[in-house]
């Protein structure tokens, strides 16, 4: 999957309860799931988020220590 594609099936809804963090990471959780990022595929670096996503540093950072904590990245 390329970058544009990732980022394009990234869903984030403003008015959502859930935390961007949370929906940043059950949006990549779904993506490995339906076997669309493989486990040996890198992710995105915390800047290219910034940018495509238009979230802060500290939202995407605490997305990753998300998938980490829950063993999802290593």
């Amino acid at each position: 999957m390329n970058s544009n594609d990732f980022f394009q099936s990234i869903h984030l809804k403003e008015d959502s309860a859930i935390p961007k963090y949370v929906q940043v990471a059950n949006s990549i959780i779904d993506l490995i799931k339906r076997g669309q990022i493989h486990p040996s595929q890198l992710l995105p670096s915390i800047n290219e988020f910034n940018c495509n996503l238009d979230i802060s540093r500290s939202t995407a950072e605490r997305c990753y220590r998300y998938l980490k904590k829950g063993g999802i990245l290593h």
